[in-house]
């Protein structure tokens, strides 16, 4: 990313919750640790996509589509999404196998995106997750696409 590049985003950012960040590409190209210092500096609430389907293959692995959608229009969602990030180490793996197998489901796939779509239309929010600025925040004002080669990942 070019200097300039950065100094934009600095700016946009620093008008607080006017903007949505997403972050985008595959994994171990380090998006966690881009947004969480993006969310932490100017103090934006950050989403990642992979925890509502770690939640889904935890909580509701038997529940059915419509059952999970209401889930995901309750108000507190993000509170419990960000629940399936204090297990431990191994059940954090666990859930990853877990939450690969139902990840194909494109049904639910879409409803996670519904629910993303309607969190950010307050605006404030680091989003991170693969194709996420072409199938979810396709209109996100700062989208940070980050790469590297399969050496470096």
């Amino acid at each position: 990313m070019k200097i300039n590049n950065l100094f934009i985003i600095a700016y946009l950012v620093n008008f607080k919750k006017l903007i949505n960040i997403a972050i985008d590409k595959y994994s171990a190209v380090e998006k966690t640790s881009v947004r969480e210092a993006i969310a932490n500096q100017y103090d934006y609430q950050f989403i990642d996509f992979g925890l509502f389907y770690r939640y889904v293959s935890y909580y509701h692995n038997d529940y059915s589509i419509d059952q999970i959608k209401q889930i995901f229009n309750k108000e507190q969602i993000l509170k419990l999404i960000n629940s399936i990030k204090h297990f431990d180490e191994e059940q954090y793996r666990e859930l990853g196998i877990r939450a690969a197998q139902i990840s194909t489901n494109n049904k639910l796939h879409d409803i996670i995106n519904k629910t993303i779509r309607k969190i950010v239309k307050n605006k404030g929010f680091v989003v991170v997750e693969h194709d996420i600025t072409t199938l979810c925040l396709p209109n996100a004002e700062v989208k940070i696409i980050l790469l590297a080669d399969l050496k470096t990942r």
